[in-house]
């Protein structure tokens, strides 16, 4: 990737967490690069050029981060990782969480795309799930589908914790990344078996 292309990148990224999709242009863009719009231009033509290429970005570093830790040796631990990597990832491209619903509608390969890649995340999430029971770590299903439903529970919370702690006219930080990654954490502590919360305690330090 040129240098140009990665700091038009990078300064969009920047533009449109701080200031939202709607308040910044191409053109916004290029003025605060100090590039012409041609310039910018030869590199994405469309602004939905930007957003998709951003997106993607995101994917792949979460994709990392769960083929990373295809064999490590605590799965447990390595789950709330990943879980700490994913939001934290979503809070650095907040804007796509800040706009979620907008950018579904109106970016479909993105909306195609996210319908997959959801369908790609539950199975990883189930794998993950039978590995602990096995392991003892958590328990065997009581409910129908109730780890098909933790996981929809878990998936809604990620996607959409952004938008609540917005509607109370809060400014989203890397603390609240912190709060929230506790959260989405604590929703799988009552399937844990007794040896599973003793490994819970001892990964987050608790007594």
């Amino acid at each position: 990737m040129s240098n140009t292309r990665q700091k038009i990148l990078k300064k969009s990224l920047l533009l449109f967490n701080s200031k939202g999709l709607d308040h910044v242009s191409l053109r916004f863009i290029s003025k605060e690069l100090d590039i012409s719009i041609g310039n910018l231009q030869y590199h994405f033509k469309k602004r939905e050029e930007i957003i998709h290429e951003l997106y993607f970005e995101l994917v792949a570093t979460i994709d990392k981060a769960i083929i990373d830790s295809i064999h490590s040796q605590n799965k447990l631990e390595e789950l709330f990782r990943i879980t700490n990597i994913i939001v934290l990832c979503f809070y650095e491209y907040r804007f796509i969480f800040q706009d979620f619903n907008s950018i579904m509608l109106n970016y479909p390969k993105i909306k195609d795309h996210y319908k997959e890649l959801l369908k790609n995340r539950r199975l990883q999430f189930l794998a993950y799930i039978e590995e602990l029971i096995e392991e003892g770590l958590i328990q065997k299903e009581v409910l129908p589908n109730e780890y098909d439903n933790l996981y929809l529970r878990i998936q809604i919370l990620s996607d959409f914790w952004m938008s609540s702690v917005m509607s109370q006219s809060k400014q989203i930080s890397k603390k609240l990344v912190l709060k929230y990654t506790d959260v989405i954490n604590q929703t799988i502590f009552p399937y844990l078996t007794p040896l599973g919360k003793k490994e819970y305690r001892n990964i987050h330090n608790l007594i």
